[in-house]
């Protein structure tokens, strides 16, 4: 195969799998922020399978299989040596600004990454049942139905969760904004 083949396999294999293999990594992690690492390393997996020229068939069932190994690996003895950025965040922040256009109210996209940084440190006091479904619903866009049957729990489960971490959230954020103001 050629180059290009390969990125053609590979595109057609993530665009087929990818919403399956998240839900699936989103369900068997402990921790949310771990997803797009475990799922990053399940597609490059994948694409050296296809360079390799390894014929993949049943593809769903073999890529859940490779999952299944990395959320292995990744949780086993090496993710206690997880590395740490070597880059400031300040000079990201400093590159992040210099690439927009003049027209990005950059006032409003600091309160709202802030708004939703304290969402997700407040959905991280939850549990992690919780956060699978903050995540699965508006993130992967599910619905409470799919949601109940990815986690074998209740749909009334699902809605009193959402509902009342809500309300919960919703509180928190009032909270928030009266102690910054």
């Amino acid at each position: 195969m050629t180059g290009q083949n390969n990125l053609e396999k590979f595109n057609e294999i993530y665009e087929n799998t990818y919403q399956g293999v998240l839900k699936y990594v989103v369900c068997k992690c402990a921790n949310l922020s771990d997803v797009n690492d475990i799922v990053q390393e399940i597609y490059i997996e994948v694409y050296k399978k296809i360079i390799t020229h390894h014929k993949i068939k049943h593809t769903n069932a073999y890529i859940i299989g490779i999952a299944r190994h990395k959320i292995y690996q990744y949780y086993g003895y090496l993710y206690r040596f997880k590395t740490i950025s070597l880059f400031s965040k300040e000079k990201d922040e400093i590159e992040l600004i210099d690439k927009f256009e003049d027209e990005t109210d950059i006032e409003q996209l600091v309160y709202d990454k802030c708004d939703l940084e304290s969402v997700w440190s407040y959905l991280n006091t939850k549990s992690t049942n919780i956060q699978k479904i903050f995540f699965l619903y508006y993130n992967s866009e599910l619905t409470i139905k799919e949601i109940a049957g990815t986690l074998r729990v209740g749909e009334s489960y699902v809605k009193n969760c959402l509902y009342r971490t809500l309300k919960e959230l919703q509180r928190f954020m009032e909270k928030e904004s009266d102690i910054n103001d």
